[in-house]
């Protein structure tokens, strides 16, 4: 039993001093999906803008 209990303030405490890796890692990955989503809805938007067009349609055409 006492092992267990010292196992559990040894998680504890790592989980302490870390917390702060694993947040940064979460952070990480809302700011990759918050990238991928923009880069999504630009080109959505880009194929709707060069849908329209007779021309040819560059890259840089909606700014």
């Amino acid at each position: 039993m006492q092992t267990l209990q010292y196992s559990y303030r040894g998680l504890g405490l790592l989980m302490r001093l870390n917390w702060d890796r694993a947040m940064s890692s979460f952070v990480i990955f809302l700011a990759l999906i918050a990238g991928a989503w923009m880069a999504v809805t630009v080109l959505d938007h880009h194929k709707d803008v060069c849908s329209n067009k007779i021309q040819a349609c560059s890259p840089f055409s909606s700014f």
